[in-house]
């Protein structure tokens, strides 16, 4: 029996921990408390990971299956922030000759001004908006794109594809800009667009259960038929 005193509160302590508990008669084991079941799954982590570790934007992730995968993970990375771009090296204290953004050599390279507020991205994104025959805005963030996006008035299928193609600018300015700084031979600005149209093209074309021709996609693609 306690003698009172500390003792006595350290089994009063000992009493209000245990008394909820019930044994019952089996063999200890693990149990996975993220589920109701006990058992793990891979599925539960993830879910856990992305409600509580994860940091949440404005608006969730996109994904276009007209493009390849790893076209969606590039502009899931425009998205959230998560590119090399030469601001977000420096700011991880890596010393580099310069933060100038690598396709115009004006302005700081953030993902923000490299797809959506530099020269070369904009005078690309007009010529996409006139292709495609829809209003043309002059944003300078993924939110602002995002906006604009949302009120385009195309059918869904159509604007899914009008999606992606600007992934696809994204995709292909990024890789002109890696060619340009790392690159043996600098690429021409003036093939960036017959380069997106072309890409766009066969991706879409590969994944669309509608069948389109190069002139029909050149002409207009909101004429095609999509269904």
């Amino acid at each position: 029996m306690p003698r009172g005193g500390v003792e006595q509160m350290q089994v009063d302590d000992l009493i209000n921990l245990v008394q909820n508990i019930s044994l019952i008669p089996m063999q200890d084991r693990w149990t996975w408390t993220l589920n109701s079941s006990g058992d793990f799954s891979v599925a539960s982590v993830r879910s856990y990971i992305d409600t509580t570790m994860l940091p949440k934007g404005d608006y969730q992730t996109r994904w276009v299956n007209l493009v390849p995968i790893k076209v969606n993970t590039f502009a899931w990375k425009v998205m959230t922030n998560s590119l090399p771009t030469r601001f977000n090296i420096s700011r991880r204290g890596i010393d580099i000759d310069s933060i100038s953004c690598g396709n115009c050599d004006s302005g700081v390279e953030t993902a923000t001004h490299l797809f959506f507020a530099c020269d070369l991205a904009k005078q690309i994104t007009r010529s996409i908006m006139r292709w495609w025959d829809v209003p043309e805005m002059d944003y300078e963030s993924y939110n602002d794109w995002r906006t604009w996006m949302i009120n385009v008035r195309l059918p869904p299928k159509h604007k899914c594809m009008l999606e992606g193609v600007f992934y696809v600018e994204w995709w292909t300015l990024w890789n002109f800009r890696n060619n340009k700084i790392f690159g043996d031979k600098r690429s021409s600005k003036a093939m960036i667009f017959d380069d997106i149209t072309c890409k766009s093209f066969h991706w879409c074309r590969a994944r669309s259960k509608v069948l389109f021709s190069w002139n029909d996609r050149l002409k207009n693609p909101t004429l095609i038929p999509m269904y």
